[in-house]
């Protein structure tokens, strides 16, 4: 179980989570609906603790926090986390990072 802090993901990951999901056109709030909650329902866990979808080199302690409103696309949030990222930046992004369980 790791720390909230060290919950963040690549902005490399981000990007391939996108395209593997096709999101990004989806609002953020139909990721959760659609993606998330499905994928954590059985294992009730956090979407960054399903060994299949992130590894451990993905994750780790977040360069910057995305404030994001969930009524947008999806893929505006990856797009302006990966305009000027440096390699392997980390994000932290509720969305991934909480419980299913805690989000709206």
């Amino acid at each position: 179980n790791r720390p909230m802090v060290e919950r963040a993901v690549t902005v490399e990951w981000l990007v391939a989570f996108a395209h593997r999901h096709d999101a990004w056109r989806m609002k953020t709030w139909e990721v959760v609906e659609n993606i998330i909650k499905p994928m954590t329902r059985r294992l009730r866990c956090r979407f960054c603790e399903l060994d299949s979808e992130v590894s451990d080199d993905v994750l780790g302690r977040a360069d910057s926090f995305l404030s994001h409103c969930w009524g947008n696309e999806f893929g505006d949030l990856v797009s302006a986390a990966r305009h000027n990222a440096r390699p392997g930046r980390r994000y932290w992004v509720d969305i991934f990072a909480v419980s299913n369980t805690a989000l709206a």
